[in-house]
């Protein structure tokens, strides 16, 4: 373990449960909930696929970054990152002091998710099974390097991977 902090970062590809677990814990915990692709789309007015279809994934990821740097500063918080988040060191560099907790699952539980998920994701949008494991394979490393916890939420109801990470926190703090 790299560091102690109250503060919790949860990364790991879409589809996982980032921002279900990130809610239940962040109640548990009374921290302020925050998810980077609803604040981002809060602030633009629009969902955060129309932002990332309108103005590209570049003004996208600018936008996640500065919503990051303005999260970091409060101590008890626990923030939903979007999937590729990873992908632009200078994010994890804004959460470096955080507990940075990755979801993961496997890939097939991934798209049998993302198949009945109501969100329009861009990365996924007419993309193939393959391009978007693709996708997954490609941030995997990422996801490792920067993850102080890793949990398979795999055939897990959220109430399982909130218990987990509960008792992972009760040591850790300990």
């Amino acid at each position: 373990m790299k560091k102690k902090s109250t503060k919790i970062a949860l990364i790991g590809i879409m589809g996982v449960g980032k921002s279900k677990v990130g809610k239940m814990l962040a109640h548990q915990k009374q921290y302020i909930f925050a998810d980077t692709d609803d604040t981002l789309s809060n602030r633009a007015g629009m969902h955060a696929s129309q932002v990332f279809y309108a103005y590209g994934e570049d003004v996208f990821r600018k936008y996640e970054s500065n919503i990051l740097q303005e999260f970091a500063w409060n101590d008890q918080i626990v923030i939903s990152t979007g999937g590729g988040v990873v992908l632009n060191p200078k994010n994890m560099e804004f959460i470096k002091d955080f507990l940075i907790i990755r979801l993961n699952a496997a890939p097939q539980t991934i798209l049998n998710r993302l198949k009945n998920d109501t969100l329009i994701r861009p990365l996924t949008k007419n993309k193939s099974d393959e391009e978007i494991i693709n996708i997954i394979n490609e941030r995997e490393p990422l996801y490792k390097k920067y993850a102080d916890l890793c949990i398979d939420t795999d055939n897990k109801p959220v109430e399982q991977v909130l218990e987990e990470i509960t008792n992972f926190l009760d040591t850790y703090n300990s």
